[in-house]
């Protein structure tokens, strides 16, 4: 069974943070601040991302990394 642990951020990533999430502007399409706003901000900001979001980062990761040199036969 795995147990959510306490996360302590420097104090000034915590402030970084805390701002990016107040000054977060409302989407404009949903006209206000949405989940994924949040999301991006604790992602950016405080390096806390969800779960599920690890294998897109893999995947994106895996298509950005740079490829290796073939030599010429």
């Amino acid at each position: 069974m795995q147990t959510d642990s306490e996360i302590y951020l420097s104090d000034d990533r915590h402030s970084r943070l805390v701002q990016a999430i107040l000054n977060a502007k409302p989407c404009p399409f949903a006209g206000h601040v949405t989940a994924d706003q949040i999301t991006m901000a604790l992602g950016e900001v405080g390096s806390i991302w969800p779960e599920h979001s690890r294998g897109d980062m893999v995947i994106d990761a895996l298509e950005h990394a740079e490829r290796p040199r073939t030599k010429a036969a």
